[in-house]
C-alpha cells in the first residue's frame, strides 16, 4: 500500500492551459467540438463522467433507437450511418434509425479519427468537472482520485445542462410498494421469468419504446383475443362474487389460458379466495347490449 505522503504525491495537480473547456462528451458537447476545430484554430479540452463519449446512448435500453432519421443526428464532419432506407422490419420504407450501440461507436470514431487525429482536442473520461470558489476550474479522476486543473483563456461550455436522465442511472423519485417488482428498461431483456402483466410509467419515447418491444417480443399475448370482462355478486350472497369473461373466440380463450404468466396471476388471485372457483365454459348464441367493464 501506498504511504500517506506517497499518495499525496502521486495526486499532485496537473496544470492544464486550453482556450476552451468542454464538460460533456455527448450530442451536444462533441457536435460543438467538431464545429469548433473546424472553424478555428482553437485548443479544447474534453471531460466526461462515462468511460467514452456518447453521453446517455452508454446509459440507454439494448433496444433503443434513434426517432428520427440517422443522418439528421451527430457531428456536422461526419455522416451517422449511410442513409439508406431499410427494406425489412418495422422500419421498412423510412430512412434508417440508428442504435445505441451503432450511435457510441459513431462518437468514438468521431472522437478518436476526428477530434483527437487534430492534434487540438483532449478528452478525459471517467472525470469529474469541479469549480472551485476561487475560479479555478478542476477535474478529478472517478479512477485514481488525481485532480487537474484547467486555465481556461476563452470558454468554459457546459454541455450537459439539458442532459437526458435515464431511469437505469438514478433512484426513482416515487415510492413503492414492496409486493411491486420495479425495475428500468434496460432490464427487460433480462427477465428471468414472466410477469403477470406489465405496466409502464411514462408515455414519452422511453415508455412507447417499452410497449412496442413488449408488444414485439410476445407480451401481447397476455389477454389477447379478450372482448371484454363483468364483475358481480350475488344479492343472497355478496360474497359470491361472478366475474364474465368475453373472448372474441376460443383460440383466444385457449391461447390465453395455456400461458404460464396466466397460471401465475391466478395463482396469485387465489390468496384473496376461500377456495377453488368454479369455472364454467359457456359459447354465446348471441349478445345484446354493450359490456359493463373492460371495453
Amino acid at each position: 500500500m501506498l504511504s500517506q505522503a506517497a499518495a499525496l504525491r502521486s495526486r499532485a495537480v496537473t496544470v492544464i492551459d486550453t482556450d476552451y473547456l468542454v464538460i460533456g462528451a455527448g450530442a451536444a458537447g462533441m457536435a460543438f467540438a467538431d464545429s469548433l476545430i473546424t472553424e478555428s484554430d482553437a485548443d479544447v479540452v474534453m471531460v466526461d463522467r462515462r468511460h467514452a463519449p456518447g453521453g446517455h446512448w452508454n446509459d440507454a435500453y439494448p433496444f433503443v433507437r434513434l426517432h428520427q432519421p440517422s443522418a439528421f443526428y451527430g457531428v456536422n464532419s461526419r455522416v451517422l450511418g449511410t442513409d439508406s432506407i431499410d427494406t425489412v422490419g418495422p422500419n421498412a420504407g423510412f430512412y434508417e434509425r440508428a442504435t445505441a450501440a451503432e450511435i457510441c461507436e459513431y462518437f468514438r470514431r468521431v472522437l478518436e479519427e476526428r477530434l483527437l487525429a487534430s492534434g487540438r482536442v483532449r478528452f478525459f473520461g471517467m472525470c469529474d468537472y469541479r469549480f472551485d470558489q476561487s475560479g479555478d476550474h478542476q477535474f478529478v479522476s472517478r479512477l485514481t482520485g488525481a485532480a487537474s486543473t484547467v486555465r481556461v483563456r476563452r470558454k468554459i461550455v457546459d454541455a450537459t445542462y439539458l442532459e437526458t436522465a435515464v431511469p437505469s442511472t438514478h433512484i426513482p423519485s416515487f415510492g413503492v410498494d414492496p409486493n411491486v417488482r420495479l425495475i428500468p428498461i434496460n432490464d427487460l431483456v433480462a427477465l428471468s421469468e414472466p410477469g403477470s402483466g406489465y405496466t409502464v410509467i411514462g408515455a414519452g419515447k422511453t415508455g412507447m419504446d417499452a410497449c412496442i418491444w413488449l408488444l414485439d417480443s410476445g407480451a401481447d399475448a397476455y389477454g389477447q383475443g379478450m372482448h371484454s370482462y363483468e364483475v358481480a355478486w350475488e344479492d343472497n350472497d355478496p360474497d359470491r362474487i361472478v366475474l364474465i369473461v368475453h373472448f372474441q373466440d376460443r383460440d383466444s380463450y385457449m391461447a390465453n389460458a395455456s400461458r404460464a404468466a396466466t397460471d401465475t396471476d391466478y395463482q396469485r388471485q387465489l390468496e384473496y379466495l376461500d377456495g377453488e372457483p368454479e369455472w364454467i365454459d359457456v359459447n354465446y348464441a348471441d349478445y345484446v347490449g354493450k359490456p359493463l367493464a373492460g371495453n
